[in-house]
């Protein structure tokens, strides 16, 4: 009997370990979110924007990997389901964005306020849904 109960605690700590490990990943969703965001805004200001640009250039990509790794370990973790949308969602954004990004310069030019106005629009949106299910997450408490 007390086998049990020992054993029955050691599952609800190993269960506790990747619900208060997901919490970090969740508050660097919302940081991500906020910075494509406040990018977004900031490409249409000419100044401003070459320096966001240059910046956080590489960002989108060190995020894809890092989408790519954590994707793998909640697999491996067994993760709750849900917590698998985030880093799915974020691998498909990446290249969507660049398929996105290709018909837009095409069909507008990159210097075209409507090409911009779209990729802020979407850029929003995509943002509001990131923090929106970002948040239901960590209520959720995986």
């Amino acid at each position: 009997m007390a086998k049990k109960a020992v054993s029955k605690q050691k599952q609800q700590t190993h269960h506790r370990q990747p619900q208060q490990a997901y919490g970090w990943y969740l508050v660097l969703v919302g940081i991500y979110a906020l910075l494509n965001a406040l990018g977004s805004y900031l490409i249409t200001v000419p100044r401003l924007g070459e320096i966001y640009a240059v910046t956080f250039q590489p960002m989108p990509t060190a995020w894809l990997l890092l989408n790519i790794v954590l994707l793998i370990i909640f697999v491996t973790k067994k993760f709750d389901k849900t917590a698998l949308v985030l880093p799915i969602y974020y691998i498909a954004d990446y290249f969507i964005s660049i398929v996105l990004g290709i018909v837009l310069v095409y069909h507008y030019n990159i210097t075209d306020l409507a090409g911009q106005t779209w990729i802020t629009i979407i850029t929003g949106i995509t943002s509001i849904f990131e923090i929106g299910f970002a948040l239901y997450l960590w209520y959720r408490k995986i």
